[in-house]
Parts: structure tokens; sequence; C-alpha cells
């Protein structure tokens, strides 16, 4: 206990993993703690993963939800241990992603409507997995689904509204909907250099790892992760997409965080910060993220640009 929190949930199977077959004894006294949702979902996850092991070993065909569930396109699988639990991967490892694809997409009868390259392409094309090019996200704009890999590499769209508001009101809106705002993140809110639009417009937003726009696995600065996502028809977005974008993500998955890639604010040491959007156990954030020019990001970083209505 902290508090009036759980602190901690341990078994002694899968590593200190909570057993899977226990989980539902927690469900009746998790009502009487305020953040029984996240622990529910823990446990609902050990049992889902629990029946995907045993239909596995039963040489069963896994669904399409169940795909999805186990290549967690979604949302993570999250347990009550402090490690992944390791059958995550064992049981990935087990799979055929290309085959298992042709089932999340519904292409099981039709596999060549999974364009794996963008020769490949044609009108009857329902989900592209290859590497980005440059203007892909204006070419393969009628598409729902694009990976630069399955299923690691899905890349996420999001229609963002900006405008109308000004930097006062969007603190009083992200404080009264119980986001927590860090100290840097109110600086920048707070800044000159934050901006708004009077007239409010709906924008198209790309959200890119790091890998994704270099298929590598170096180190690469934020300038030269800027310059590539122009290169594919990306330009940064207006600063206001931060606080825009976190009142409007409400469903933030635990322990996802990503960065804005926008035009840099410098605190009072000058250090250059941008946004970020998070999601811990002490809460829902709009963050920052110091952003020097020569720094260098993590192959799994992630960042949101915004998708140029000008570039072809």
């Amino acid at each position: 206990m902290e508090g009036n929190k759980i602190a901690e949930v341990r078994g002694i199977a899968y590593k200190q993993n909570l057993d899977p077959y226990v989980g539902g004894v927690l469900e009746e006294k998790l009502q009487e703690f305020p953040d029984k949702d996240q622990y529910l979902k823990k446990d609902s996850d050990m049992k889902t993963l629990t029946a995907i092991e045993n239909k596995i070993k039963a040489n069963k065909a896994l669904s399409k939800d169940e795909l999805i569930f186990l290549y967690e396109i979604n949302s993570k699988i999250e347990g009550f241990g402090y490690q992944t639990d390791p059958r995550i991967k064992e049981l990935r490892n087990e799979r055929n992603p290309k085959e298992d694809a042709t089932v999340v997409f519904d292409c099981v009868n039709e596999p060549n409507r999974i364009a794996w390259n963008y020769e490949e392409v044609n009108k009857n094309t329902k989900a592209y997995i290859g590497p980005l090019f440059p203007g892909i996200f204006k070419k393969l704009s009628h598409l729902e689904h694009i990976y630069t890999s399955f299923p690691e590499g899905k890349i996420r769209r999001a229609n963002v509204e900006i405008g109308g508001k000004d930097a006062k009101q969007l603190e009083e809106e992200l404080v009264k909907a119980g986001y927590r705002i860090s100290d840097y993140a109110k600086h920048m809110l707070n800044s000159k250099d934050f901006t708004t639009s009077k007239k409010p417009e709906q924008i198209k937003t790309v959200r890119l790892k790091v890998r994704d726009l270099f298929s590598d696995n170096f180190l690469h600065t934020t300038d030269d992760i800027y310059k590539k996502a122009e290169e594919m028809g990306l330009e940064l977005c207006p600063a206001e997409v931060g606080p825009q974008y976190r009142l409007q993500y409400t469903n933030q998955p635990m322990n996802e965080w990503f960065r804005i890639a926008m035009k840099q604010i410098s605190d009072s040491d000058r250090d250059p910060h941008v946004f970020g959007l998070e999601r811990t156990s002490d809460g829902v954030w709009l963050h920052d993220g110091w952003a020097k020019p020569a720094r260098k990001w993590d192959p799994d970083d992630e960042f949101v640009f915004r998708l140029s209505s000008s570039r072809k």
C-alpha cells in the first residue's frame, strides 16, 4: 500500500509477475481503490494472454482480435510484475508475422492486397508494410493501415483541432480536466514564443518513431530527425499542438510517451524544449522534452509531425 493506492501486486509465477490463475481473486478487493481500472486492465490482460497461450499450445488458430492483442497493435499488454511478461516474446517467436498480417487486415483470401513495397501498391491495396518514401502520406492517404514493419512499425495518424484558445485558456482547461503540467511545460505556455491561432482549424498529424524515418538502430539528432521528416512530406507542428493534443488525447495508454516535433522554446537558461505527452503511474501529463538541435534520440523515441496541406 501507498496511501490509498495499491503499491505492488506480485505472485510466484513468471519471474514474480502475478499468477494468471489467481488474478480474479483481486477483482472484488480492487473495487475499493481509486486506481482499480489500471489493475483490472492488468488482470484482464493476463487472462487474455493465458487464453492465447493455451490456444497456441493446442494448435488452434488465433482470431484477428487475439492477434491484435498479442502483437500489442493498439495498446501494450500490462502485467503485475516489474518486467514485461516473457510469454509475450515467446509466443510471438512461434508466429509467422507475414501470415498473421493477412488475418489482422482481413486479407486471408487476398494476401496480395497487402503491399510490401511501393511497387506493389495498386487500387486494391488495403495495407502498406514497407519503408517510408518521400510523399508517402499524400500518396497513400487513402490507406487505413501504413506500417514500416509488422507489427512494431504502425504509423499512427490523428486529427487535432487547434486555434481559438490562448495560452491561459489552454492551461486552465488542462488543470480543470485533471492533467498534470510539468514546470518547464508551464514555462513554455507562458513564453512569448508560444502563440496560438485565433481561428479554429483541424490539422492532420503523423506520429513516427526515429527508426521509422531512418530504418536503422543508430542515434539521430533532433535536426536530422526534423530534416528527414521534411523529406517525407511532413513539417513541424505549431506549438499549440502540444496542449491541444493533450486535451484531446483522453485515452493514452499507461507508460506511453512521445514528443511534439515543433520549433523549440527556450527556458530561462536558454535550453530548448518541446512539449511531450505522457501517462505514468503518477498521472497524465503535458510534459516537456529537452530538444537541443544536436541531442541524439533513441530509435524508439517518437515524435508527432504535421502533414503539410501544401506538399504534393
